[in-house]
């Protein structure tokens, strides 16, 4: 038996688990030539693009890939966009990204059977993937169901312990799979929120697809500490005209108005930027302040507060540290998964003027950012 085998056994011996679990899991052959990678995400999200712009930067920085991409924005960058350059230009002697290594559900469920279906065929019968990086809790939750003898790393998806995805954040729960595990991540940002508004109410509108994206259970459960509610209203936006997609949404933000929401957290929203406004409009007449919980690009284009986006430099090279671990012959599952986030706030200035809100001077010295307009650009 191999060192790390052994040493394997040992840990799972000490864990109270019999050494045979998961025994179909190999550790990565290096000797027939670079790991060969690919990725399956949920869909074009911009903080899926921009986790793996800095894992990409990280695996570099490491010495495990050539250059980065040049030319890609740190702010909304395509995946497959980014994926592809990264294929042609960075792969190296250690790891290689598969030029048509890159899957997506397009956030649709007859996608995401199809895309499943296909890369189970893959791996059957071709054979030319070493590892499987995933962006988002449905690819993660099929990923770790499906595969068994190849190392399936979690890069980014919500809150994969309240979601059943893994155990623990000790514990992966299979020898060969991982998932970053962002410790209190939902349950920070309602507290910071809170501390500028002590809301009785929370509300959320959320695409249907969306919900398990928002980390409901640890919101609701910091809401808990404050002895406050949280109140969801799903709505319909799939498979449908994006007008009767936009009326749902404007539908679902009056309902939780009418429950007397005191404040709003905003997860992704699709359209147009007139259309966001329209829905800000109608929050801000109502005098409720508004919490983006994607950050800096909703807060940029008028939401009030949002949370910061400077950690995801560490947040990527804690991934490429996690990927060099498993090209090392660690075992997937006693790597660290926690990732403890160091964000701070950004705040759009405009729209707490029109709240009639002014900030606390301690908080406009620690935010991170400040917008003065309600603009999509960023930067």
């Amino acid at each position: 038996m191999k060192r790390r085998e052994l040493t394997a056994a040992l840990i799972l011996a000490l864990a109270g688990l019999p050494a045979s679990a998961h025994a179909s899991y190999r550790a990565l052959d290096k000797h027939h030539g670079p790991v060969r990678v690919i990725v399956v995400v949920n869909g074009e999200y911009s903080r899926y693009g921009r986790i793996l712009v800095r894992t990409i930067r990280g695996l570099a920085h490491l010495g495990l890939i050539g250059a980065a991409p040049e030319g890609f924005g740190d702010t909304d960058p395509s995946l497959a966009d980014y994926w592809n350059a990264a294929a042609r230009t960075s792969s190296g002697e250690i790891l290689s990204f598969l030029e048509d290594g890159f899957y997506s559900y397009d956030f649709k469920p007859e996608q995401r059977a199809r895309v499943r279906s296909q890369i189970s065929e893959r791996l059957a019968t071709r054979r030319d993937v070493d590892m499987i990086w995933t962006f988002g809790t449905e690819p993660t939750r099929d990923m770790f169901a499906d595969v068994d003898d190849l190392p399936v790393l979690s890069i980014n998806s919500s809150d994969p312990v309240g979601l059943g995805l893994v155990p623990s954040a000790e514990d992966s729960g299979k020898d060969n799979v991982y998932a970053i595990v962002q410790h209190d991540y939902f349950a920070r940002q309602i507290r910071s929120f809170h501390a500028c508004f002590p809301f009785k109410r929370l509300g959320a509108a959320v695409a249907e697809q969306r919900r398990s994206q928002i980390g409901e259970e640890e919101v609701r459960r910091a809401c808990g500490e404050f002895g406050s509610t949280f109140e969801v209203e799903c709505y319909k936006e799939q498979n449908i005209d994006p007008e009767e997609a936009f009326e749902n949404l404007r539908a679902a933000v009056n309902t939780l108005i009418e429950r007397k929401v005191d404040a709003v957290i905003l997860p992704w929203i699709d359209g147009t930027d007139a259309q966001f406004r329209e829905i800000l409009t109608i929050l801000t007449r109502h005098g409720i302040p508004t919490f983006s919980q994607i950050g800096e690009e909703f807060v940029a284009r008028g939401a009030l507060l949002g949370v910061g986006a400077t950690n995801l430099d560490n947040y990527g090279y804690f991934a490429a540290k996690a990927i060099a671990r498993v090209l090392e012959g660690a075992v997937p599952r006693f790597i660290n998964q926690k990732f403890l986030p160091t964000n701070g706030l950004v705040i759009n200035l405009k729209t707490a003027m029109q709240l009639g809100w002014k900030p606390p001077f301690g908080l406009l010295i620690t935010v991170e950012k400040a917008f003065t307009t309600h603009s999509p650009k960023v930067r």
